[in-house]
């Protein structure tokens, strides 16, 4: 059997008694069984030989066991954590395309905010405008665009964030489109910066005060609904796609997954499946395997997304344990398609009623959409 090692581009951290891996830019939260696991190729090794080291005898007896990781392992190979031996690393270490503090045009360079095989996001100072924005680029040259069979799909699917973010009608609480154009031969598209943070990192410090909560909620169902009156399936909805700015205003980000469903301005449209394992709806839950059904995202399944959401925003937590809880996947899938939500959750029986009802573990329990679940909602906080 061909031995395996971490990919050069790849490394397992322990940061703040939470596990990681880091590929190239991104971060993946793991457990600490999976740290212990993936840190074993550290050198090159077989995954037989770490199923021998790791897994006492009587357990690898059992087929269920060792298949389920060696699916796991033939996952983290694709993706690039893993490579075979002395070969080339899946994942190239991409470079920022323009150096901090330069200048381009009307932008000054300030910082990067995220960059990898396909995309860089850069805060800048727009010197036309006089303001701070940022700036999402296609990392491919739009020559390499036409030639390489490799980047089509991407490209495409980066002209579709560019169509869906530019046609949302302006809304309060939602990020401010701006402009696309090309700059250095890379398309690129701007939108206002917000000064704040994300509503994750708000939960996780606590920093809401109780009598502000209603009014967050408000504005969270606000923006999730205009983009439903208007046939817009965000398809990433969790507290990372949500900022708070120094104003207290929500403003909702990142439209890179999303789709129209009456699609009148694409001649092809890319609708993704993916997203947040603990943000996934019942119906899209596949117990025996951790990859998301083959379902899309619905108004439906964002309803219920939004339900997860509100009760963070009260609560302070997700309801459903996740990798960092040491759960397994099985336990996990298990729990959101059980999981039934009875007890008190923002303290006002009315809320509660409609956080509930959009957790219902069937679709057609459900609200139909944001729109009627935001209705609903202000209705019963005045």
């Amino acid at each position: 059997m061909s031995k395996l090692q971490l990919s050069n581009a790849a490394s397992i951290e322990h940061r703040e008694s939470q596990w990681y891996v880091f590929l190239n830019s991104k971060s993946f939260r793991i457990n600490e069984t999976i740290a212990t696991v993936l840190n074993k190729f550290k050198e090159p090794t077989t995954i037989n030989e770490v199923l021998n080291d790791l897994i006492p005898q009587e357990t690898l007896q059992s087929t269920e066991v060792v298949n389920s990781v060696q699916l796991f392992l033939s996952e983290m190979k694709k993706i690039g954590v893993l490579k075979r031996e002395n070969a080339k690393d899946y994942v190239e270490i991409p470079s920022p395309l323009f150096e901090i503090n330069s200048r381009y045009n009307q932008y000054t360079f300030k910082s990067l905010i995220l960059i990898n095989n396909h995309i860089q996001i850069f805060k800048v100072y727009n010197h036309t405008r006089k303001r701070t924005a940022v700036i999402k680029i296609f990392a491919h040259s739009t020559e390499e665009c036409k030639t390489e069979k490799r980047l089509i799909k991407n490209y495409e699917m980066f002209l579709q964030e560019i169509d869906i973010t530019s046609s949302i009608p302006s809304h309060r609480n939602i990020n401010k489109y701006i402009q696309s154009n090309i700059l250095n031969d890379y398309l690129y598209f701007e939108i206002d910066y917000i000064n704040g943070e994300t509503l994750s990192k708000n939960i996780k410090i606590n920093s809401i005060l109780k009598k502000n909560k209603n009014t967050i909620a408000l504005q969270l169902l606000l923006a999730v609904a205009h983009l439903h009156k208007h046939n817009i399936i965000h398809s990433d909805i969790h507290a990372r796609n949500f900022m708070i700015n120094d104003k207290g205003k929500v403003k909702m980000i990142d439209f890179g997954f999303s789709h129209n469903l009456k699609n009148e301005t694409l001649k092809k449209q890319y609708m993704v499946k993916g997203g947040v394992t603990h943000y996934m709806t019942p119906e899209r839950v596949q117990l025996h395997s951790y990859k998301f059904s083959d379902q899309y995202s619905t108004k439906s399944s964002e309803v219920y997304q939004m339900g997860l959401i509100l009760y963070g925003l009260y609560k302070g937590k997700n309801p459903f344990k996740t990798a960092k809880d040491e759960i397994t996947w099985r336990e996990m899938a298990q729990d959101i398609l059980t999981r039934e939500f009875n007890e008190e959750i923002s303290g006002i029986e009315s809320i509660d009623v409609i956080i509930r009802k959009a957790l219902k573990i069937k679709p057609e329990e459900r609200f139909l959409s944001c729109v009627e679940m935001y209705k609903e909602f202000n209705k019963n906080i005045k």
